[in-house]
């Protein structure tokens, strides 16, 4: 969704912009010429065999700048296609955790040593881009940013209420995806304990994941399967109907960026947030004004963070419009492309 997001402004505005993907998917955005290489996929051979026509495909587009999404296997391809001037945006997973590989250390360290600008949304990434690379050319935080125009607050969708059997339940609801690093697990061991007290409460689980089976038979053995409803992907033009259906917005994430793209977006629809003490949340989640952050891999703390904002509703109201405010004043998705605009432009004129 990052790509898409950055794809559509740039396209949308008026730039000419054209996205090469290692991967099929469907057209996003009609004024943006995407293009499919996938002899290989990402495997770093695969990556190999597709640099002719991403070299190809970059001589024939002579673009003005090169911007690449992740320091991974799309690193490894912008280096292979040899064009500058070149932008790389670390996106988190990728100089935090991946860059410990030694092979994928290697390819995150050429990249931003190559790159004539290095973009990332959080100070402690910014620490561990120059610890990889002291000699980084340039480096500057952009938020991807939330469109607050759309991620608003607004009335429940009664239809959708209906369909998922949570009208009139105290709702919680998550949207990190069911993989390790998200430890949704926790969530669900949470569960218990907040359902003793609050017995009506419902939790969604939206999103999809390696973790999915495994998940689902957590909250069957914990009794809590009839509670807990796993919603799956959802397309994120559809997660304002979702999150407007909520009390409460969990994230249990073990490594976090800067502020994880759905907590922004649950911030901007008005919603009060308990969020484990990882990556920044704690510069954007004012705790006792915002929400609540608790330590990682806590299902207790968790219980009882989610049970506070339950019993205490005009708090998490309150709450709601404080997070609403940060991200319209610090996470607007309009000014921080802004902002990569006026990079690009700077750039493109040497």
């Amino acid at each position: 969704m990052h790509s898409q997001k950055w794809v559509r402004y740039f396209a949308e505005s008026g730039q000419e912009v054209h996205w090469l993907s290692l991967s099929p998917f469907k057209q996003m955005c009609p004024d943006a010429c995407c293009y499919a290489l996938r002899p290989g996929g990402s495997h770093p051979i695969g990556v190999v065999a597709s640099a002719p026509a991403a070299r190809r495909l970059v001589r024939k587009i002579d673009p003005e700048v090169v911007h690449v999404h992740y320091l991974g296997a799309y690193a490894l391809l912008a280096l292979l296609a040899g064009r500058r001037p070149l932008v790389a945006t670390a996106w988190g997973s990728d100089v935090l955790i991946s860059a410990r590989s030694p092979l994928k250390r290697a390819v995150v360290k050429a990249i931003l040593g190559r790159a004539d600008l290095v973009t990332c949304d959080a100070e402690h990434m910014a620490s561990a881009v120059r610890a990889l690379c002291p000699g980084v050319r340039r480096l500057e935080i952009v938020n991807f940013g939330v469109d607050t125009a759309y991620f608003t607050p607004g009335p429940a969708d009664c239809s959708l209420e209906k369909q998922l059997e949570v009208a009139g339940c105290p709702v919680v609801i998550s949207l990190r995806n069911l993989e390790p690093v998200y430890d949704v697990g926790s969530l669900i061991r949470a569960a218990p304990s907040v359902l003793k007290q609050r017995p009506a409460t419902r939790f969604l689980i939206v999103g999809s994941g390696s973790q999915g089976g495994e998940l689902r038979q957590l909250a069957r053995r914990l009794g809590v399967e009839r509670q807990v409803r796993f919603v799956g992907p959802v397309p994120n033009a559809q997660l304002p109907r979702y999150l407007r259906l909520a009390d409460v917005y969990v994230s249990t994430a073990l490594s976090d960026a800067g502020i994880a793209a759905s907590t922004a977006e649950a911030m901007a629809c008005g919603l009060p947030v308990v969020a484990t003490a990882s990556g920044e949340n704690h510069r954007w989640i004012q705790p006792g004004r915002g929400g609540l952050l608790t330590p990682l891999r806590d299902p207790d703390a968790l219980a009882t963070g989610i049970l506070w904002l339950l019993n205490n509703v005009e708090a998490g109201r309150a709450f709601g419009q404080v997070n609403r405010e940060v991200i319209e004043t610090r996470n607007n998705y309009q000014v921080e492309m802004a902002k990569m605009l006026a990079l690009y432009e700077e750039l493109a004129q040497g």
